[in-house]
C-alpha cells in the first residue's frame, strides 16, 4: 500500500476510515468528511480504541464546504495531495465532489485513485433517477 494520504467523503460512523487507517503505514493520514455529528461521535469511541485512530481527522459539516477549504489549501500548496479518495456521500453531490477534486491543482497526487460509490441507500434508487431518469453521464 503506497497511499499515505486518504480522503473519505461521507464517513458515517467512521468504520471505513478506521479500516483505511489500520492498513496505512505509520505516517499515514485519513481526512474524513461527515455531515452527521451523531454518527461521528458514535464512531469516535472505536477510533479511540485503535492505535490507528490517531491517523484520522474528521470534519463535521457539509462536504462541499470542507472540500472547498481543502481545495484552497491544495492550490496554495499548503497540504500534500491525496493518494486515495473515497466518495461515498450524498449521491446528488457525487458529480460536484468529483469535479472539484479533478479540477483542483495539487489536490490529487500524480498516481491518485478516486473511488466513487454509486450504490443507492438500502438498495433504493435515488429520487432523481426515478423521477427524471439518469441525468448525468460520466
Amino acid at each position: 500500500n503506497s497511499a499515505r494520504r486518504v480522503l473519505e467523503i461521507g464517513s458515517f460512523c467512521g468504520a471505513g476510515a478506521l479500516a483505511l487507517a489500520e492498513a496505512m503505514p505509520a505516517d499515514g493520514e485519513v481526512r474524513s468528511l461527515e455531515l452527521d455529528p451523531f454518527a461521528v461521535e458514535f464512531g469516535r469511541r472505536f477510533q479511540l480504541k485503535s492505535r490507528a485512530g490517531q491517523k484520522i481527522t474528521t470534519t463535521v459539516g457539509p462536504a462541499m464546504l470542507a472540500l472547498e477549504s481543502l481545495a484552497t489549501e491544495a492550490k496554495g500548496h499548503g497540504a500534500k495531495p491525496f493518494d486515495l479518495v473515497v466518495i461515498d456521500a450524498d449521491k446528488e453531490g457525487l458529480q460536484s465532489y468529483f469535479d472539484l477534486l479533478w479540477s483542483t491543482p495539487n489536490f490529487l497526487s500524480e498516481r491518485a485513485v478516486v473511488c466513487v460509490d454509486m450504490t443507492p441507500f438500502k438498495g433504493q434508487p435515488p429520487t432523481r433517477y426515478v423521477k427524471f431518469g439518469f441525468p448525468h453521464r460520466w
